[in-house]
């Protein structure tokens, strides 16, 4: 069984046509060279005549024809040794007869073609494995980005919870800067701005003030909850933490040198907010019920109170600061 697959192979078909053309060579250049020589030996008989010289070449003669009766019934011999095993005659004797010119370029055209074929096959594997590959990897970028954009938006959003801005948009009154108010002497007249127009304030003033432009809504909320002018509520919380950049602003969330409990840092009496955004409203509700409801509504007298030492140029800054803020509006308006 296993010869008769192997003897559908080309190279098998091939190895055998070239055993079975030495045979038949052999088969027929045996008689020849017999005759030739047979012949010869017979002509030194009849040239010689004498009894050693008949005696010697019949002996040769004979030796010769034994010799190439063996030569004829080698394949004979053969087949009848592989005969012996089982099924090996049927499967030789389908190869021997299998081995011809026609057969081999049968077999090798089909060998070809089922290698063409595979190799086909093996393209579209290797096809599909770099195109499910490529998918994979897509995916798995895909699903890269996504946990980064919604890290970025998990992270973003509790920032945002932390320093408790208000990314909602607070309209306000004001169509142009005529409508927009600043007394140093009142600060109850509040500036009428939007949350937008603030922040446009904010960045156009430029330099650390661009730190404020984060909470502009809160602001806004704030001056128009409490009728508290934005501008000086910037002004104080600029000059009490540097523009937020103060430990108790970054820290505690501070703006204003409050002291109260919860304590923020060990051994300071400053207050602890739980974000910038708690802090800007307490900071409206807290001058409304201790300085405006009180009838302090410029900066100077509300300065008397709320830092009572080490505050000389208290006033000037937060008004100065004030002051540029409003200016700032006749650019942006």
């Amino acid at each position: 069984m296993y010869l008769a697959l192997a003897c559908e192979k080309s190279d098998v078909l091939s190895v055998i046509s070239f055993i079975k053309t030495i045979m038949n060579t052999i088969c027929t250049l045996v008689p020849i060279v017999l005759i030739v020589m047979v012949s010869i030996d017979l002509l030194k008989i009849v040239i010689n005549g004498d009894d050693n010289t008949v005696k010697t070449s019949t002996k040769t003669i004979i030796n010769r024809v034994i010799g190439a009766v063996a030569v004829f019934f080698v394949p004979t011999i053969v087949a009848l040794v592989l005969g012996s095993i089982e099924n090996f005659t049927s499967d030789y004797s389908v190869c021997w007869d299998s081995a011809t010119s026609e057969n081999i370029k049968f077999y090798r055209s089909l060998e070809k073609l089922e290698e063409q074929e595979q190799k086909e096959a093996n393209k579209k594997k290797k096809e599909l494995a770099t195109k499910e590959r490529e998918e994979l990897n897509t995916t798995r970028e895909n699903l890269r980005k996504k946990a980064y954009a919604d890290a970025k938006k998990k992270e973003e959003a509790e920032k945002n919870n932390n320093s408790g801005t208000d990314t909602s948009s607070v309209p306000g009154k004001a169509q142009s800067y005529k409508d927009v108010n600043w007394d140093t002497n009142d600060v109850t007249k509040i500036s009428n701005l939007s949350s937008d127009q603030l922040k446009k304030v904010l960045n156009s003033y430029g330099g650390k003030a661009k730190n404020f432009a984060p909470y502009a809504s809160n602001y806004i909320k704030t001056e128009q909850k409490y009728g508290i002018n934005v501008f000086f509520i910037i002004g104080l919380e600029a000059q009490e933490s540097t523009w937020l950049t103060s430990k108790a602003a970054v820290r505690c969330n501070n703006l204003g040198g409050v002291m109260k409990t919860p304590r923020c840092m060990s051994g300071s009496k400053l207050a602890k907010f739980s974000s910038k955004g708690d802090f800007i409203n307490y900071q409206g509700d807290f001058l409304k019920r201790l300085y405006i409801n009180q009838g302090l509504k410029s900066i100077p007298k509300i300065q008397k109170k709320y830092c009572q030492s080490g505050c000389f140029s208290w006033v000037s800054n937060v008004e100065k600061i004030g002051n540029k803020l409003f200016n700032q509006v006749k650019k942006i308006m």
